[in-house]
């Protein structure tokens, strides 16, 4: 039977007409509409879906625009590190924002009557560039690349690590802790980058972390890389989540399905397959049913598969939604 999964936040807010202030800040309302909407789309449902990002930078200092019903967004015009050789505190995180998001937690529980819930955390490469600032950041990274690591490794001991032992202390149940790492867009950054800037401070985390599955999946990009590099590319994805093997639409098309099951195959792991958020808001319903009878005819190859709803944004079309669903349901059989 094929696994189905999706980022939904946006679509659940837009669906019952709540605010980004409304939905985002209020975790009784954010929890109990997603599982309302993941029992009724068939989702799986292993953890609250909000802006991760915005909320983790939010709750250590960044300004966060709010406008109208555009998502909140952090001003990037403002950082929160300044200085390569800044200070790095611990936050309180029994506190504003991070007690927010342990609510957040505590509902999921509550709601699903479950205690495993995937831990969620911005992984350091992502988070020390948005609190420092995107651009600076990748600048620092050229001309003062050891004084940026160490930055990096500050804000993986000060306040990642913590943050995350706090949550696996609150629910100790938890098995996946599952780091998002956005902007390590792999074809931007060379191979020794990746691995000095992006999977080192992974792996001290999962060193922390013993008995848990401590994994970044949503490294994209590595259909854009040169290709005498990919195999490389792929084995740095598979280090950053040795449990599957994660393809989103863009890259699946580009190099096609098979090279996806065939990684699966190579490393005898799960696989999943993605379908972007602009293909699914915009496409006929014939494009989105062909595209999804592909990917579910080259996932069955693999046992554990799982279909990826990217991101359901505030404008996807439900019956673009029902049109795959009813697609899976026909084809997975």
């Amino acid at each position: 039977m094929v696994k189905i999964t999706a980022q939904f936040h946006e679509f659940v807010m837009k669906h019952f007409g709540f605010t980004p202030e409304e939905f985002y800040y209020n975790p009784k309302i954010l929890v109990e509409k997603e599982f309302e909407i993941a029992k009724k789309y068939g989702f799986l449902f292993n953890s609250p879906d909000y802006l991760l990002y915005a909320l983790e930078a939010q709750a250590l200092g960044a300004k966060i625009i709010m406008d109208g019903d555009n998502l909140p967004e952090v001003d990037s015009s403002n950082p929160v590190i300044t200085s390569l050789d800044g200070n790095i505190v611990t936050p309180n995180f029994n506190k504003g924002i991070f007690a927010l998001i342990t609510e957040m937690y505590e509902e999921w529980c509550r709601v699903t009557d479950r205690e495993d819930v995937d831990i969620q955390f911005t992984a350091p490469f992502t988070l020390t560039g948005r609190l420092f600032g995107e651009e600076n950041f990748y600048l620092e990274m050229a001309v003062n690349s050891e004084t940026t690591l160490n930055l990096i490794n500050k804000v993986t001991d000060k306040i990642i690590l913590p943050w995350v032992l706090h949550l696996i202390k609150l629910f100790p149940k938890a098995e996946n802790i599952i780091g998002a790492d956005a902007n390590c867009f792999l074809s931007s950054f060379s191979l020794d980058d990746i691995e000095k800037f992006a999977l080192n401070p992974l792996e001290k985390i999962r060193e922390a972390c013993k008995g848990k599955r401590v994994f970044i999946p949503n490294w994209g990009g590595e259909s854009r890389c040169n290709k005498k590099f990919l195999s490389k590319i792929m084995e740095l994805k598979y280090r950053a989540n040795p449990y599957f093997i994660e393809g989103q639409s863009t890259d699946v098309e580009i190099l096609s399905p098979q090279h996806y099951v065939d990684e699966a195959k190579k490393y005898d792991i799960d696989l999943v397959l993605g379908l972007g958020a602009r293909f699914i808001d915009c496409s006929k319903l014939e494009a989105i049913a062909k595209l999804a009878k592909k990917y579910i005819l080259f996932g069955k190859e693999i046992d554990d598969f799982t279909f990826y709803f990217c991101n359901l944004s505030r404008i996807t079309p439900e019956e673009n939604i029902l049109e795959t669903l009813k697609v899976i349901k026909k084809e997975e059989t």
